[in-house]
């Protein structure tokens, strides 16, 4: 086949997967996310309401608040996207965004924009913030994923980020702020009313929300060690229906993250359906996919492929975050078992 017909035929095959995708779009108001919004503040207010009072023990509590703090960044990860309201409603975007972050620590305007510097600059190690948690062993992965919040900080100050982002220097003070205003308002109810509790509920808890969403949203997508290019961004995990059901409470369909760097504006609960449906266009491309299902085999690694085309990504539009300084996808296998790169 000579360069252009398979120019051609590649031409004729990206609409496809797009079109499927956009399939899986949400219009209007996204009332699922609302509704998971709702249920995890209601559980995060009974939770703290519970504790406060001694009428469950403070470790309980504790557990509950972090894990639904973890649950509503998700409505906040998906309010940076703009996929919670579209229009005249766009306005749910920043109000719950706002909501969330100031609850969980982990302030819409600042990480928003850090994220979005992520997206354009995946698995850079100079430019992506994420890359922080990138470590050579367990230990030094906990350590990072347990130090985000401060690498943010310094990270906005070593490539002047402040200056480039959408929130700017208002997004940086406000990574500051979050801080101050959780511990003040618990540190003067403990002044008040002699009650340390509120320590616990919010400002250390929201602290190891903090760390699992190191770990979930941040290590666990992109490692085993992740390429910078578009179809080796993120690794893929597959799971039967029993494992995947229990690890959907963790990962929020992490599992499913080059999809989402793909179409970050298909919702996270569809994004294991529309992989399912574009499935076959992302194996054709090389993606690593870690299928633990024994279903159906993982790709062949890059040393076996050298000899077809490779069809650059055919499923995959074009995100709309370019960065002149992403390199080349690698086209040496890696092994897809090394979790410490």
């Amino acid at each position: 086949m000579n360069v252009i017909a398979m120019h051609d035929e590649d031409a004729g095959a990206a609409p496809k997967a797009a079109e499927i995708a956009r399939r899986f779009i949400k219009t209007g108001i996204d009332w699922v996310t609302i509704a998971w919004t709702a249920f995890g503040l209601s559980v995060l207010a009974l939770s703290t309401w519970a504790g406060w009072t001694g009428l469950t023990p403070l470790w309980l509590s504790f557990v509950l608040n972090a894990y639904f703090m973890f649950f509503i960044f998700a409505t906040m990860h998906e309010a940076s996207h703009g996929n919670i309201g579209h229009g005249r409603s766009a306005w749910l975007n920043s109000t719950l965004g706002w909501l969330c972050g100031c609850i969980n620590l982990v302030p819409y305007r600042g990480w928003g924009d850090l994220h979005v510097w992520h997206h354009a600059h995946v698995n850079n190690g100079e430019m992506d913030p994420d890359e922080w948690v990138k470590g050579s062993n367990p230990f030094e992965v906990v350590f990072r994923a347990a130090t985000i919040p401060q690498h943010y900080l310094y990270f906005y100050f070593k490539t002047r980020a402040y200056d480039r982002v959408r929130g700017g220097r208002f997004a940086y003070t406000w990574i500051v702020m979050t801080w101050v205003i959780s511990i003040g308002v618990s540190a003067t109810l403990w002044k008040v009313t002699g009650n340390y509790k509120m320590l616990v509920l919010w400002p250390l808890a929201g602290y190891t929300n903090i760390f699992i969403m190191g770990m979930m949203f941040v290590w666990f997508p992109h490692f085993p060690r992740a390429g910078r290019g578009r179809t080796d961004n993120s690794t893929t995990y597959v799971l039967g229906p029993v494992a995947g059901a229990l690890l959907r409470p963790f990962d929020i369909w992490q599992a499913y993250h080059l999809v989402h760097h793909a179409y970050p504006r298909v919702p996270f609960y569809r994004q294991g359906k529309l992989f399912n449906a574009i499935r076959e266009h992302i194996e054709a491309d090389g993606s690593e996919i870690v299928d633990l299902t024994g279903a159906r085999p993982s790709p062949a690694p890059a040393s076996s492929r050298e000899a077809r085309p490779v069809r650059a990504a055919s499923w995959r539009r074009d995100a709309r975050q370019p960065s002149p300084s992403r390199k080349a996808p690698e086209t040496s296998p890696r092994p897809q078992w090394r979790l410490w790169r």
